[in-house]
């Protein structure tokens, strides 16, 4: 048993198939199919069983995961703590979005306070921006919202699902009603993200299917700028419910019809999969929106 053919194996059972695995791990299948026949020879038992394209694990398989888990998590503490020791550190880029930043920012500086080894390099800016950057291989991986799956160039996980509503003053006479149609607020003065932003082209779209031009007071990249224009009743705008909630002196109010966003952790297929990558994206899972 080595700790290569468990990598290989724990990487299959979390992301479900074995093509998954090899394009996360940039590595062949026959390689990954490989090092799971050795184990299942060495130990004398079946891990998987096979369900259509994806495999599910066998009961000795299912103990097999959990133990190894636990070992690989080990090995990567004893890793870190050499590589800190040594003075190596690996630069891990993150791409987020300001909202979605605002959310899961502190989670994932908490989760690496204390890790030597990695140092996180985070780039706020909006989904396109962020996409761009992921494709030319300036960015590691990116958290982005997204309606649909990705384009066949990206891996991704998702992380949490967010509902988009329309935001204002605590004082506004919006803050009584209970949903809101975009017909609503046609004359309404508003603060938007830019439109390389991806709530932008969403609500910008909506308005366009019912004929209507917004009336826009200002764009902005900051989410500190949206807060505070909101608050001061200066215009009105669009936050995640999570994200307007945590501010007082604002008023979120769901969307006629409601608006939900899926937001998942991307990365470049092409790209190659160091150890710190994957573990990001397993710590990932843990994060809440």
């Amino acid at each position: 048993m080595k700790l290569t053919q468990l990598r290989y194996f724990v990487t299959v059972c979390e992301f479900g198939t074995l093509a998954e695995a090899a394009r996360i791990l940039h590595i062949t299948q026959p390689s990954i199919s490989a090092a799971l026949k050795e184990l299942e020879e060495e130990f004398g038992v079946r891990l998987f069983a096979r369900q259509g394209r994806t495999l599910k694990l066998t009961e000795a398989g299912q103990l097999l995961y959990a133990q190894a888990s636990d070992l690989l998590k080990h090995a990567e503490n004893v890793e870190q703590r050499m590589l800190g020791t040594g003075h190596h550190t690996h630069v891990l880029r993150v791409g987020v979005p300001p909202m979605i930043g605002s959310l899961i920012l502190p989670q994932i500086f908490t989760m690496y306070k204390d890790n030597d080894a990695v140092r996180l390099q985070i780039t706020e800016a909006g989904r396109e921006k962020l996409y761009e950057e992921l494709r030319n291989g300036k960015l590691d991986l990116a958290f982005l919202p997204h309606e649909s799956g990705a384009d066949s160039e990206f891996g991704m996980m998702p992380v949490a699902e967010a509902e988009t509503r329309f935001v204002c003053s605590a004082g506004s006479p919006y803050a009584a009603l209970n949903r809101i149609p975009l017909e609503v607020i046609a004359d309404t003065p508003l603060v938007m993200f830019k439109s390389s932003f991806f709530q932008n082209t969403l609500i910008t779209e909506l308005f366009r299917q019912r004929g209507i031009t917004p009336n826009v007071l200002l764009e902005t990249d900051q989410l500190s700028t949206v807060i505070s224009v909101v608050r001061s009743d200066t215009a009105c705008g669009f936050l995640f419910r999570s994200v307007a909630d945590s501010y007082t002196g604002i008023c979120s109010i769901p969307l006629d019809p409601r608006l939900q966003l899926q937001i998942s952790l991307f990365w470049n297929r092409t790209a190659f999969m160091n150890q710190a990558m994957l573990t990001f994206i397993k710590n990932s899972k843990d994060l809440h929106l």
